[in-house]
């Protein structure tokens, strides 16, 4: 299950807003409150992020939407999670912190810390295929600016990487606005999202640096990750979905069923976790869509494999969630 973190979103909220957007008009098309508490850890769909991202890009007119990111966090902003990277020993032990807990802000990306002839750098993926190329941008913008928020708070206020790659194309006349933003001309267009860091530096101590304290927090997140899939229905209808679904016996009745709800506590339920059942399963099916394109399956047996009736349903729900149709991402399809 894809989702990202309230505690995540606050931020992008509050970088909307500061460019005069009312971000509630918003928010309540994808039934998200604005006055969220901000030490509330649930989550959002993907879905709903990504639509949010959308149109925040519309309403403000940017394509750099996400590069001030950073702007709206404190290093507290994330719990647990924010004090043990604030406590790291050095920028290879955040580095690594990050990557291992990173599924603790949102699991739309991962994050991993890599090394190779005399460079270092931490690679940003996609777990999402078929991206919107301006949903991805935004998402990217968000990272580096999160990472260098931290890194500047916890090693040099100062600090601007040695070289930053990014999937996404140029946007003429932007480039400055990286180089402003990050402290570092970005290379477009590369073959990965990536943060480099000068090796000599990744092992310099951090005055902050308390292994004992980091430690006590990592406990506490990994605690909230695992009560988080024990608990939470969402995560157990979403599990259920992805076993049902080549069954065709997917409906809303027969999920409250197997949980022994009726049909108003199952909504109430998933309504209280920040979802809905139809949205799971949209996210469900889509995310299992992901996985037969990459194989290479024809549209039909994705359509059977996924519950509907027909392919002509699922084409539709395919253009519904990504705006194009199934063919135009898996050329062998039929």
């Amino acid at each position: 299950m894809r989702y990202t973190s309230i505690m995540a979103l606050r931020a992008a909220i509050l970088e909307l807003e500061s460019y005069d957007v009312d971000a509630a008009p918003i928010l309540a098309q994808e039934g998200v409150e604005r006055f969220m508490d901000p030490d509330r850890v649930e989550r959002v769909a993907l879905g709903t992020v990504h639509r949010f991202l959308q149109l925040a890009q519309e309403a403000t007119g940017d394509p750099c939407f996400g590069l001030d990111y950073g702007k709206y966090i404190r290093p507290t902003t994330f719990g647990a999670l924010g004090i043990a990277l604030l406590s790291s020993t050095d920028l290879a032990d955040f580095c690594a912190r990050l990557c291992r807990y990173y599924e603790f802000i949102a699991t739309n990306h991962s994050l991993s810390f890599e090394s190779a002839n005399g460079q270092a750098w931490v690679e940003i993926k996609s777990e999402v295929y078929n991206l919107e190329p301006e949903v991805s941008r935004s998402i990217i913008n968000a990272i580096i600016s999160m990472m260098l928020k931290f890194i500047r708070e916890i090693f040099d206020h100062q600090y601007a990487p040695p070289r930053i790659e990014m999937i996404a194309t140029r946007i003429e006349g932007t480039e400055q606005r990286y180089i402003d933003s990050f402290g570092t001309a970005v290379i477009f267009s590369a073959n990965k999202n990536a943060l480099y860091f000068d090796p000599q530096v990744l092992h310099t101590p951090l005055s902050a640096g308390d292994r004992g304290l980091a430690r006590l927090n990592e406990e506490l997140v990994e605690k909230y990750l695992e009560k988080v899939k024990k608990d939470d229905l969402s995560f157990q209808v979403y599990d259920a979905l992805l076993q049902a679904l080549p069954s065709g016996n997917v409906s809303k009745e027969t999920m409250a069923d197997r949980f022994a709800m009726s049909l108003t506590a199952f909504h109430n339920h998933l309504l209280k976790a920040g979802t809905s059942f139809q949205k799971l399963l949209d996210e469900a099916r889509r995310e299992q869509a992901e996985i037969y394109f990459e194989k290479k399956m024809s549209i039909t047996d994705i359509a059977y494999m996924l519950g509907y009736s027909d392919s002509s349903n699922f084409t539709r729900a395919y253009k519904r969630w990504t705006g194009k149709a199934p063919s135009r991402n898996n050329p062998t399809a039929n």
